[in-house]
């Protein structure tokens, strides 16, 4: 069962990295097309920068409730890298 727990939030961190990483370049993006003036395509990117944002927030969470009980094992892993 750890193991399986570890793997878990290996994997929930790994999309949480993932997903900012994603708004971070769509928010970049959505910035460029409006400077140019683009405001429909600056919209659109914003609004789907804004949906990986929020993923991100349900994986944190989810992450956290994992951590509520076998966090010590994940931070242990985390240490050892």
């Amino acid at each position: 069962m750890h193991e399986a727990a570890l793997e878990l939030m290996c994997i929930l961190a790994s999309g949480i990295e993932t997903e900012e990483a994603c708004a971070d370049q769509l928010g970049a993006i959505s910035a460029e097309a409006s400077a140019l003036g683009d405001e429909l395509i600056a919209k659109g990117l914003a609004a789907v920068a804004r949906s990986h944002r929020v993923r991100a927030f349900e994986l944190q969470g989810e992450l956290a409730a994992v951590s509520m009980t076998y966090g010590g094992i994940f931070h242990r892993h985390l240490a050892e890298d």
